[in-house]
């Protein structure tokens, strides 16, 4: 096992400053976006997408690692928090609480396609990894630094208890210290689930500056 050398943490630190995390990072503050369409193999073969319209907007809590999703059809809100899943349903006021969704995804059940709660835990979990990258890096343990072109990457650990895609990812970033690419694997559909998305198209916002397209 390595460790972050001091000049890997003075880049990660320039990351960081470059996403704007100063600013919401150990702070509690949240970040708002709008969620205008699904791609990808994902959301297409788990038929989440007729979970989603152009009317969805995901309010994430990074630090707290809960994301508040409105514009649910059927729903006020629904709340990912932690790995729990709450459906606030419009009908009779009721809440519907999920406790520890990530224990639902075992054996065969990987295979079948997602319902609600399903589809707002993954991209739940998902939403915080991404907005808790690059400050929560230090804190994970250091595997391997890979460099892809002109991209920095880190492969790194994530502990058991952290709902995300997998334990192991790998994070890349241009010289300008945005994250570029992400590796990983998800889990919850089948240790073949390899998967890379690629961010672009930043823009500010508040000062955080947030990928347009994924």
């Amino acid at each position: 096992m390595s460790s972050w050398t001091d000049e890997q943490t003075q880049f990660v630190n320039k990351c960081i400053s470059a996403h704007g995390h100063n600013l919401l990072w150990n702070t509690g503050e949240s970040i708002t976006i709008k969620i205008n369409s699904l791609s990808g193999l994902i959301p297409v073969t788990k038929k989440a997408k007729q979970f989603f319209s152009s009317a969805i907007e995901a309010k994430i809590y990074p630090f707290d690692q809960k994301v508040v999703f409105t514009g649910v059809k059927g729903m006020t809100q629904v709340v990912y928090a932690s790995g729990d899943i709450h459906l606030h349903q419009k009908s009779d006021d009721s809440v519907k609480v999920f406790k520890n969704r990530r224990n639902h995804f075992k054996g065969m059940r990987k295979l079948l396609t997602w319902d609600m709660v399903d589809t707002f835990y993954f991209f739940g979990y998902a939403l915080v990894t991404y907005y808790s990258i690059p400050s929560l890096l230090p804190k994970l343990e250091f595997l391997q630094e890979i460099s892809v072109k002109n991209l920095r990457g880190f492969k790194v650990r994530f502990p058991n208890d952290y709902n995300t895609h997998s334990e192991i990812q790998t994070f890349y970033f241009n010289e300008q210290g945005l994250l570029a690419r992400h590796d990983y694997t998800a889990d919850i559909i089948s240790q073949m689930a390899i998967g890379s998305h690629f961010t672009r198209n930043y823009i500010s916002k508040s000062g955080v500056m947030i990928a347009t397209e994924r």
